[in-house]
């Protein structure tokens, strides 16, 4: 029953989920949302009141993204309602304009975004930041739309050190205009690929009169 190989009825999707229960496709599911588990991961068919029917996991539509820290995340009980059907639904990527301002037109055709949901979670679209031309990299338009929705803007990753670039927030580029050498005949990795404020870690550095210390980057660019 914990593993929700065997279905009480007070687990059931029937009696968690009565209103959503009747969008559940008996016939193409052959089995009953009364023998379904309500957190069930598995895939099956709903039905949306126009007739088109899509193959989804029960646990998407039951419960509500993690929030949390990754070793303290919880799962939210969404509110019983009818089935959302995608097509019914969609949005396209291009009538997004929060999600449009995040894009990089150069590119992108507008009958390729017309094409592409703003919650897709499998194609790729093309970020750019505002601030930096070099600040762009592929990401699903699912990952812009939950942020925007949770903090009411998505926060570029190079500018806050998630992701390193190298001609604009890597310890290399900050290095150069100052008198300090990053020791690579101590180090083993690679300053391109280091955040210029990163705290995860001291490395060796040389100052222009040889002496050797060691810091973390953080404590050099303050």
């Amino acid at each position: 029953y914990c593993r929700g190989e065997l279905v009480s009825k007070k687990d059931s999707l029937s009696f968690k989920f009565p209103i959503l229960s009747k969008s559940f496709h008996i016939k193409k599911n052959k089995i009953k949302p009364a023998d379904v588990w309500h957190k069930s991961v598995n895939k099956f068919y709903f039905k949306c009141d126009k007739g088109h029917s899509r193959k989804v996991s029960v646990f998407s539509l039951t419960y509500k993204q993690a929030s949390g820290r990754v070793n303290d995340r919880y799962h939210e009980l969404k509110k019983d309602r009818k089935y959302e059907c995608s097509i019914c639904n969609f949005i396209s990527v291009y009538d997004d304009k929060k999600i449009m301002s995040y894009i990089d037109l150069n590119k992108h055709t507008k009958d390729e975004l017309k094409k592409i949901s703003h919650s897709s979670k499998n194609d790729k679209i093309w970020f750019k930041c505002d601030k930096s031309s070099t600040h762009t990299y592929k990401i699903s338009p699912a990952n812009i739309l939950l942020r925007i929705r949770e903090k009411g803007v998505f926060n570029c990753p190079y500018c806050f050190g998630i992701r390193v670039d190298e001609k604009s927030n890597s310890l290399h580029s900050k290095l150069k205009n100052t008198h300090i050498i990053f020791d690579e005949s101590k180090n083993s990795e690679n300053p391109k690929r280091i955040y210029y404020k990163s705290t995860l870690k001291a490395y060796y550095f040389l100052c222009n009169k040889g002496h050797q210390f060691k810091t973390k980057p953080s404590n050099l660019f303050r």
